[in-house]
């Protein structure tokens, strides 16, 4: 990425034995970029690195991003939030549905997959009942044909 970064903010984090650090760029200068004229709204460019450090080995992952406004706070608001959800789904797809278990590795079923078992967290959450927790719903669902219809359809 190009562009002269004029904000620039870093985050630390220590919890479960690792350390993340996220260092945040904004820049409102993009008269480098080809094609802004392309994104309507586009007032900045934006990137994130993320390390963490798990057991003295470290990885890094670098995003872009392309913004409507130039606030570093904000930015780095929305980017955090964004990776928070992402991440709670994901430990509630793992947890529940036992997603990192699964080893279908071929053509499009990894894919079709996760995106059955995000349906169906998204339908028992929406629909769902009681205070069973994910897991009972989804074995209810499983065991029950009356159920499972009532999930799908949203009626009781």
């Amino acid at each position: 990425m190009q562009g002269d970064y004029r904000f620039w903010k870093m985050k630390l984090k220590k919890d479960h034995g690792r350390i993340e650090k996220r260092r945040y760029w904004l820049s409102d200068r993009i008269d480098w970029l080809e094609n802004r004229g392309d994104w309507r709204n586009l007032n900045a460019v934006g990137r994130v690195e993320r390390s963490r450090e798990i057991d003295g080995k470290v990885s890094i992952e670098r995003s872009e991003f392309l913004c409507s406004f130039a606030d570093l706070e904000k930015f780095s608001r929305v980017v955090g939030g964004h990776w928070g959800i992402e991440n709670q789904q994901h430990w509630v797809l793992d947890i529940h549905f036992e997603e990192d278990k699964n080893r279908t590795r071929t053509d499009h079923a990894p894919e079709n997959l996760a995106l059955m078992r995000r349906m169906a967290l998204n339908l028992i959450r929406r629909n769902g009942t009681g205070q069973r927790s994910i897991r009972r719903h989804r074995n209810k669902a499983m065991a029950n044909d009356q159920y499972r219809q009532q999930l799908l359809t949203g009626t009781t």
